[in-house]
């Protein structure tokens, strides 16, 4: 009688010392310690004191199944306090412990609540196979349809679907929960089109976001929607589309977290289409919009890229325009910016035929033979021919033949130098005085050579005058 008064008052430590007194207490009396027990973890619970729950709940399952409510209810409160606790093994276990005891009927009011559980804490332990069983569990229960927690479960069911990379099935749940009236409808369907993404149906996947943005007009996804079609329209080959919606984020939603990454990858498809002056502006706004992040920082150095391109493609025009002594100084100033392989063969051929025309051969001569040791490039097979037409023309025709023996033997794929190559093999034979061999170069090229270029022109050239020099000697 004293335990139930020190019960009814919620005295539970009282009540407990009370019982401890007591050298053989009956059954009765033990199950009352245990509900005792039980019913001080559920306060300390309640008052966010897990850790006094959890002692208090192990002491009531230390004494089996006196109480079958107590005894199972435990596991369940243990397995809550626990996962309040980020322990999250040990709630999955609690909580499949109390639904095999609940599998005779002992607490059916928390049976759902279980496995819904049981699932957001092997989610935890990114055991999503197992989390799947326990929310295909949860959402078995007739009990639970029709509530938002229902809606939840079919979610996160999908989610899990979704990082096991069955993207169908994950898809198909995302539709169902977007089906339901719920206040993460916008999610569903948001979902719902990444999983058409994954599976390529980009069609599809566009129409799904539109129905998003259309029907979630408050939703706080709808920056990342419109984030996603652009991507999406880019992997359709539409870059205009995807500048409209990456456009939108910049105008509707600038404030959102994910703004400074679209207005990024609108100026990388400005970029991609050549459009490099807006390419620049949006990058700029980057910088001045969002200073701290990591896409002013992903700005900055692409402007500095882009800086870098713009200079490096100035360096044809300079040539063909005159201006040697200028393209020399953008050459050096460019040396201290790490550039591709390709553009940095192509900025030492530009500047060693720019140091020939200020007459600064040597200069010009260690360039062109840094650029040669590579021939599989453009840049690269041009440098190897210039070695050998520098030689040819300072009369060196022992080291002009041995340079374009080279460029020829080297295997290039570019056809334009190799014909040029073998232009000057003719005309170094010719001074050699082979002009039969010569010629029989040129006539061999002339056939094979298809390319509509100068090069037919350069052989008709030559042949036309080794006709004339024979005619004026008979």
């Amino acid at each position: 009688y004293l335990v139930e008064v020190y019960s009814t008052t919620r005295n539970y430590e009282v009540a407990l010392q009370s019982i401890a007194k007591i050298k053989n207490p009956s059954n009765t009396l033990l199950k009352a310690k245990q509900n005792l027990h039980y019913q001080w973890g559920v306060q300390h619970y309640l008052n966010t004191l897990y850790q006094k729950a959890i002692e208090q709940f192990d002491q009531s399952i230390k004494l089996g199944s006196l109480e079958p409510i107590s005894y199972a209810e435990s596991f369940f409160w243990r397995g809550e306090a626990r996962y309040h606790l980020e322990k999250y093994a040990g709630a999955v276990s609690d909580y499949q412990m109390f639904i095999r005891l609940n599998q005779k009927g002992i607490q059916p009011g928390l049976f759902a609540a279980a496995h819904y559980n049981c699932g957001y804490a092997l989610m935890k332990t990114e055991d999503y196979s197992s989390a799947i069983n326990s929310f295909n569990s949860y959402i078995a229960q007739p009990s639970e349809q029709g509530t938002e927690s229902y809606v939840d479960g079919m979610l996160r069911l999908a989610d899990c679907y979704y990082y096991t990379r069955q993207f169908t099935s994950a898809e198909n749940y995302y539709h169902t929960a977007s089906t339901l009236e719920s206040k993460q409808q916008d999610y569903a369907l948001y979902q719902e089109a990444l999983m058409l993404g994954l599976q390529k149906k980009y069609d599809q996947k566009q129409q799904k976001l539109d129905e998003m943005l259309s029907t979630c007009t408050g939703s706080t996804l709808l920056a990342d929607a419109w984030l996603d079609k652009g991507r999406t329209s880019l992997l359709q080959n539409d870059a205009k589309a995807a500048i409209s919606s990456f456009q939108q984020v910049l105008d509707n939603y600038a404030e959102s977290p994910i703004a400074p990454q679209a207005a990024v990858e609108l100026a990388m498809t400005y970029n991609n289409l050549g459009q490099t002056q807006a390419a620049q502006k949006v990058y700029q706004l980057v910088a001045e919009r969002y200073p701290d992040t990591d896409a002013a920082q992903t700005a900055a150095e692409d402007l500095k890229t882009l800086y870098t391109q713009q200079l490096i493609n100035s360096l044809p025009d300079l040539y063909a325009e005159g201006h040697y002594r200028q393209l020399v100084e953008t050459y050096l100033q460019l040396q201290s910016e790490n550039v591709d392989f390709r553009d940095a063969q192509k900025m030492q051929v530009l500047a060693a035929k720019a140091y020939l025309q200020l007459d600064e051969k040597q200069t010009a001569l260690k360039l062109l033979q840094e650029a040669s040791n590579e021939t599989r490039t453009t840049s690269g097979s041009e440098a190897r021919f210039l070695l050998a037409q520098i030689a040819f023309d300072d009369n060196d025709l022992e080291n002009a033949m041995k340079l374009d023996n080279e460029l020829i033997q080297s295997g290039t794929p570019h056809q334009y130098w190799l014909a040029r190559g073998i232009i000057l093999m003719s005309d170094i034979l010719r001074r050699q005085g082979e002009t039969f061999t010569a010629d029989e170069y040129l006539k061999s090229l002339q056939q094979n050579y298809t390319t509509q270029d100068d090069i037919q022109t350069l052989i008709s050239e030559r042949l036309s005058q080794s006709e004339q020099s024979e005619g004026s000697e008979q």
